[in-house]
């Protein structure tokens, strides 16, 4: 049995940038090398409250607990790899969870999520949620 903390919602799979430089604010200041990486394209699969399924591109150097920055619409923000799912040649799907510091694209998935969710916001966890106390 699969444990989640929301419900998903599935999308028509629509492009997203994957492993995308992360977002700076103010003036670029560099006090390391610049990113080097040339961003991918990602097929976003589905939302739920904590994270995101996406298909994209095989990447043997991400691992379960790996950090990428992904784009979706114009924001840029933080996730974590929690499941890494081979589907065929060169390809694989990533459950990503939203990261604490990813609060503009928590913010954006989320305004999303309440147009295209069958539930609302107030029940997006469950009940077993709220009777853990709903995330405090």
């Amino acid at each position: 049995m699969e444990k989640r903390l929301g419900h998903r919602v599935a999308l028509e799979p629509e492009e997203v940038g994957w492993r995308v430089a992360p977002a700076t604010r103010g003036p670029a200041r560099r006090r390391f090398a610049p990113f080097s990486r040339k961003p991918q394209v990602a097929q976003l699969l589905d939302l739920s409250v904590s994270g995101l399924l996406v298909e994209a591109p095989e990447a043997k150097d991400l691992a379960v607990g790996s950090i990428v920055h992904v784009q979706v619409d114009e924001v840029i923000g933080p996730v974590r790899v929690r499941r890494i799912e081979p589907i065929g040649p060169g390809r694989c799907r990533y459950g990503l969870e939203l990261c604490q510091e990813a609060r503009a694209l928590t913010t954006h998935l989320h305004a999303r999520l309440s147009r295209v969710a069958t539930t609302r916001p107030g029940d997006w966890h469950g009940e077993h949620w709220s009777a853990r106390g709903g995330g405090r």
